[in-house]
């Protein structure tokens, strides 16, 4: 038994101290290149999750940016649409304010013509007083010279 033991404790350093065969290096290369191509594996599954997180971020980013401009948006709108009603509100203002100064230009228009009747008709009155001031003038002379010639 210690022979055995000897004898593979034996055969075992001679196989490390011998180069090794054509079939051991063969699966060694296979070893050595299927831990090539497992690490390429996982270089490129690390490559694709940051990149596929990137786009996550990225898309995370847009989507931000599309609520923020959702947001401003609305927002002009809402302003669009007080502007629209404020516009309206005042532009019947306006048309209140209009109706109301054509009413009191008919006013004074009517006022005008009242005030030119009144001051037509002073003017007659003045021009008939006048008239007969004169007449009572001419009446008196007639009477002074009638009670001058009659006397």
């Amino acid at each position: 038994m210690i022979l055995q033991l000897c004898i593979g404790n034996h055969d075992l350093f001679m196989r490390r101290r011998h180069s090794d065969t054509m079939e051991i290096q063969q699966m060694k290369a296979q070893a050595k290149e299927e831990r090539a191509r497992k690490q390429a594996e996982r270089t490129r599954l690390a490559r694709e999750r940051a990149a596929r997180e990137e786009a996550e971020r990225e898309k995370e980013e847009l989507q931000q940016r599309l609520r923020h401009f959702e947001e401003q948006a609305r927002k002009a709108n809402e302003l669009l649409i007080h502007s629209e009603e404020r516009s309206e509100m005042l532009n019947k203002k306006a048309s209140q304010a209009e109706e109301e100064a054509k009413h009191l230009a008919r006013k004074a228009e009517e006022a005008a013509a009242e005030i030119r009747h009144v001051r037509e008709a002073a003017a007659k009155t003045e021009e008939e007083k006048k008239m007969l001031e004169q007449k009572a003038r001419e009446s008196q002379d007639m009477a002074q010279r009638l009670q001058e010639t009659s006397s």
